[in-house]
């Protein structure tokens, strides 16, 4: 693959800066107004709105210099985030971005494009470049504006665009059905609401909890694995949204035949018991790996006859506060099985129950399947990114119009 001479980033941009944070903080923010992105917002290749920032007009025109377009790229240039990448979506405009957040902006919207991937591509290098200071991470305009790019030709540059714009377009696609997925069940499990609450039960008396096995054979960091027969379950792997399975470690087959209590069966629940207490996940025919064992930070709630009532209702607010208020501990919170047996659990006639949870399943079904299709596509973009940046994989011979 032939590329042009070497360029410095600032060369070819329009725009690279970042803003400030309006005098008072997070005091000043409002509930509405002009978005106010911030680094918990920029994740790479996406833009979380969790947690997106107010300011007013007053406060925005101070922040003029910094007003987000569409298509810019976003960078997060200081701390543990450093080097995040993703490109703003629409729906969150009008926008300005604060202090660890930097604009990068181009007229040439291919070479706009074909740079997101490349700041992808070159993310170990701004890594490294971060850590080159002080203290704290960071990426100064200086380091950013004097990137050193070999571009490819503007044709080359469009196929590798049109190829990982697929795979992400997909990605996001699936992640958007699955948020209606999740809007739906939410307000069938609300409608639950309109009948009459029967009784309230203890937790345990309605679900098994199982610990882990926390004995002589629970597993050495020395014994864990890359890859392996049975997927180890670490704290990073049972998030407030579900599993993560980025990193991950396995054992062998022979270490979990010695272990005895912590294995998953389908459509058990997981829940997080120590230091993040309550984050929670599914394990039902979506999830990929057919042998699963528990940390001595989790627990297994099990209940095959209504498993996505009981899942539905440990993520609602109710159950929320109650495991906080059930957990004890400052430093390093837990939330003892004994006194999680003893939750109060509002119950509904059974045969209501047992249709919610019919409905239910067919929901979680599609959400797990479809995270699954999204982690092959992830790992797919991900191989093929340094390939086709390398020029491994040559498209100077290729007519690509995807």
């Amino acid at each position: 693959m032939k590329y042009n001479a070497p360029i410095r980033l600032e060369e070819i941009c329009s725009k690279i800066g970042s803003g400030a944070t309006p005098t008072g903080g997070a005091s000043a923010y409002k509930i509405e107004g002009i978005s106010l992105i911030r680094s918990q917002n920029i994740l790479d290749y996406i833009f979380d709105k969790e947690g997106l920032a107010f300011i007013d007009e007053q406060q925005a025109k101070r922040l003029n210099n910094v007003t987000v377009e569409s298509g810019d790229i976003l960078i997060n240039i200081t701390g543990d985030s450093v080097a995040r990448v993703c490109t703003v979506p629409d729906y969150i405009l009008p926008a300005r971005v604060n202090q660890h957040v930097c604009i990068i902006r181009m007229n040439n919207k291919i070479t706009q494009s074909f740079l997101f991937y490349y700041l992808q591509y070159i993310k170990p290098y701004l890594l490294q470049l971060s850590s080159s200071g002080a203290t704290r991470n960071a990426l100064t305009k200086e380091m950013i504006s004097n990137l050193e790019l070999k571009l490819p030709e503007e044709k080359i540059q469009r196929s590798i665009v049109n190829i990982l714009d697929c795979l992400n377009e997909k990605i996001m696609l699936n992640s958007k059905i699955n948020d209606n997925l999740e809007e739906l069940l939410s307000v069938l499990f609300k409608r639950l609401n309109e009948f009459e609450c029967q009784k309230t039960i203890e937790l345990g008396d309605i679900a098994e909890i199982i610990d882990g096995d926390r004995g002589k054979n629970y597993p050495k960091q020395g014994e864990m694995l890359e890859e392996g027969f049975c997927l180890f379950l670490n704290a990073g792997n049972v998030t407030n949204t579900g599993f993560d399975f980025s990193n991950n470690s396995f054992i062998t087959v022979e270490k979990d035949t010695l272990l005895n209590k912590g294995k998953l069966e389908r459509n058990d629940i997981i829940l997080t018991t120590r230091g993040t207490v309550g984050n929670k996940s599914y394990y039902n025919c979506g999830v990929e790996f057919e042998h699963m064992r528990i940390n001595s930070g989790m627990v297994i709630i099990r209940n095959h006859e209504y498993p996505e009532y009981i899942f539905e209702l440990l993520k609602s607010d109710y159950m929320t506060n109650k495991i906080k208020t059930y957990s004890s501990g400052s430093a390093q919170p837990q939330l003892p099985i004994k006194d999680m047996k003893r939750i109060p659990v509002p119950m509904l006639l059974t045969e209501i129950i047992y249709e919610y949870n019919e409905k239910a399943k067919i929901l979680e079904d599609m959400i797990s399947q479809n995270k699954k299709e999204n982690r092959k596509l992830i790992g797919l973009r991900d191989l093929l990114l340094p390939m086709l940046m390398s020029g491994k994989i040559d498209l100077s011979n290729l007519e690509l119009d995807l």
